[in-house]
C-alpha cells in the first residue's frame, strides 16, 4: 500500500487542479477510496514506520497560465511549492499472481473429469 497509494494519489489530486485550471472552476476536495487494500507481508514494517509519521503542511501547486487546454498541459506548466517529505522508505517489490494460461487448465480438465473454473 505504501509503495504505490502515494504515488496514484497525488497524481489524480494534480489531475483534479489541471481540470479545475483549464475548465475555470476553483479545486474542490479529492475523495479516494480503496477497493483491494491490502498490505504484503515483506512491507510490514514500512508500514509501520509510516504511520509513525507526522505529516508535514501541504504544499502549493500552480498552473501556468499558458495552460488553457487538457490537451495542452504539461509538467512544466506544474510549480510546487514548499515541499517537504520524509525519508525514503525503502522494500523489496512483490511479485503476486501468475500467468494464466487456459491450455493448462484444459489438459488438468480432461485428466480429472472435472471443469475448470476461472
Amino acid at each position: 500500500m505504501f509503495l504505490g497509494v502515494p504515488f496514484n494519489i497525488a497524481s489524480y489530486a494534480l489531475l483534479v487542479h489541471v481540470i479545475a485550471h483549464v475548465t475555470g472552476y476553483e479545486v474542490g476536495e479529492f475523495v479516494h477510496t480503496f477497493g483491494d487494500a491490502h498490505v504484503y507481508n515483506a512491507h510490514i514494517e514500512q508500514a509501520k514506520e509510516q504511520l509513525t509519521r507526522e505529516p508535514y503542511p501541504l504544499s502549493t501547486i500552480s498552473i501556468s497560465p499558458e495552460c488553457t487546454s487538457i490537451d495542452d498541459f504539461r509538467p512544466e506548466h506544474v510549480t510546487l511549492s514548499d515541499y517537504k517529505s520524509h525519508p525514503t522508505l525503502k522494500a523489496e517489490l512483490q511479485i503476486t499472481g501468475g500467468f494464466f494460461d487456459a491450455t493448462q487448465v484444459a489438459s488438468v480438465a480432461s485428466a480429472d473429469g472435472s471443469t475448470p473454473s476461472a
